[in-house]
């Protein structure tokens, strides 16, 4: 066969019903462009290479080859006989690849994905059983489509990670200022808007400023216990789905930053604890040293009614506390806690 040996518009293989007079849409049937089927397959013709097989080895105009598909798709929309005639004139493209490496770039042509979508619904797909040509535009609208989706999947993940790392960054910057929020008054922050370099230019040692009403924070407080039975509960979900069901990430991310938080939280106020203890201890050996053996049993009542003030405070600690007000006194549950460590 010549190279320039004009192709058949209609199909060499099993032909059914009307069959003979494809590809050639009636009248009625062309497109809202004005494109009826002859040119649609000239336009296909010059767009690709085909082998001595009619097989197409590569796409050599990308944007001809989609408009050459998408005419052929609207004139078959129009066609008035059955859905098994309208895949019979599909089948007449012969979209039969060597290979899928040029689909990618096919689906990314404007106006291919929704004209595939459109057509799709209104052929037979039963008929591809009586043909090769119905099958192998049907393998090419679905692997076309599938391509498509997957690229529009990813594209929605990208805005999703960009959204949650937006979150993330206002959630970390809100945080910094809730850390300070959960130790003191908007009096005992102004403090450290203050200069805080030494007159050398070295910067001055930050103290932790302490807040009685908070030094007694509990793991086992109510908020902490309704953040933890939420994760539960959205892990049993999980456990308890299919395996072929999408997890809720976005809700599981989002327990997972608010119990990284609340662990901070605990940290942070634990480590204050600890450094109180260690201020209560010294008190403690002092006055065991200044009492004497015989008034030890003292010692108990005296812790009782211990108030945190800031003349207890070293000079060379780290931890600033702050003075209890008449509104809000010190818990004696501390002190009672600390003895037990």
């Amino acid at each position: 066969m010549a190279p320039n040996h004009p192709i058949p518009t209609a199909p060499r293989k099993n032909p059914v019903g009307p069959a003979a007079k494809l590809p050639r849409a009636p009248p009625t049937a062309r497109s809202s462009s004005g494109q009826n089927s002859p040119d649609n397959f000239a336009l296909l013709q010059r767009s690709v290479k085909r082998d001595a097989h009619q097989v197409i080895l590569a796409v050599l105009q990308l944007p001809l080859f989609a408009q050459a598909v998408i005419g052929f798709c609207r004139v078959a929309a129009g066609i008035p006989g059955t859905q098994a005639d309208r895949a019979q004139y599909l089948g007449t493209m012969q979209l039969r690849f060597a290979d899928q490496a040029d689909f990618p770039r096919i689906a990314e042509q404007k106006g291919l994905f929704d004209s595939l979508t459109a057509t799709l619904p209104v052929i037979d797909r039963d008929a591809a059983n009586d043909s090769t040509d119905i099958q192998s535009f049907l393998t090419f609208a679905d692997a076309i489509l599938q391509i498509e989706k997957n690229r529009r999947e990813v594209q929605r993940q990208r805005e999703a990670e960009v959204q949650r790392q937006r979150e993330a960054e206002e959630l970390k910057r809100q945080t910094q200022g809730q850390d300070v929020d959960m130790l003191g008054p908007p009096s005992i922050r102004s403090g450290k808007r203050r200069a805080n370099t030494e007159p050398d230019g070295k910067p001055k040692p930050k103290k932790l400023k302490v807040l009685p009403a908070f030094s007694n924070l509990k793991p086992g407080s109510e908020a902490v216990l309704s953040l933890l039975g939420q994760v539960d509960a959205a892990l049993e979900t999980v456990q308890l789905a299919d395996d072929n069901a999408l997890l809720p990430c976005a809700d599981l991310q989002r327990h997972r930053e608010a119990v990284q938080l609340a662990a901070q939280q605990q940290l942070y106020s634990l480590d204050i604890a600890l450094q109180v203890y260690k201020l209560i201890s010294v008190r403690l050996v002092r006055l065991d040293k200044t009492l004497g053996p015989s008034d030890v049993e003292r010692t108990g009542d005296l812790l009782s009614d211990l108030q945190v003030s800031p003349e207890i405070v070293d000079s060379d600690s780290d931890i600033e506390i702050t003075p209890s007000s008449p509104k809000n006194p010190c818990p004696p549950v501390l002190v009672q806690e600390a003895t037990t460590l």
